[in-house]
């Protein structure tokens, strides 16, 4: 199984910021953990890419200080594939509640799940699709405002 960034990831491997200071930028865990997919996250991105789902994803985002293995920015949803590397429920806790104090709606599902039930996985993210509405800052064209 591949390893993603930061379990025990060689010193050497690692992105460095511009200049090339020993701190890694976030940027560069995009980078890497892009390149890097686990198999869980490879097979679910197989099904989120290509707006298959009727909306776009990106992978491996950014959003204030994490980074987040999907998320589709127009419906503000966040999908998460945990592995062995999500051992710690306080610091995912603190994670969803930053997502959602941003206002993105967050769903996780473990690799052993992708793995062998990606349909179910896919139905789930389609349900939650379904429920939120996309923003609208201003009325379309013909809407009264």
């Amino acid at each position: 199984m591949k390893q993603k960034f930061g379990e025990s990831t060689p010193l050497s491997s690692l992105p460095l910021k511009e200049g090339g200071t020993e701190r890694v930028s976030l940027l560069g865990f995009c980078r890497y953990n892009r390149r890097n997919k686990t198999p869980a996250e490879q097979k679910m991105w197989n099904a989120l890419r290509a707006r298959k789902l009727g909306v776009h994803f990106r992978q491996q985002h950014q959003i204030g200080q994490y980074i987040v293995d999907f998320v589709c920015l127009k419906k503000k949803l966040v999908v998460e594939c945990d592995g062995g590397q999500h051992t710690s429920k306080r610091a995912d806790s603190a994670r969803t509640h930053f997502l959602e104090s941003k206002g993105f709606v967050v769903l996780r599902f473990w690799n052993n799940e992708i793995l062998s039930n990606l349909e179910g996985c896919v139905m789930k993210i389609k349900e939650v699709l379904d429920c939120i509405y996309p923003l609208q800052t201003s009325p379309s064209k013909g809407e009264a405002g």
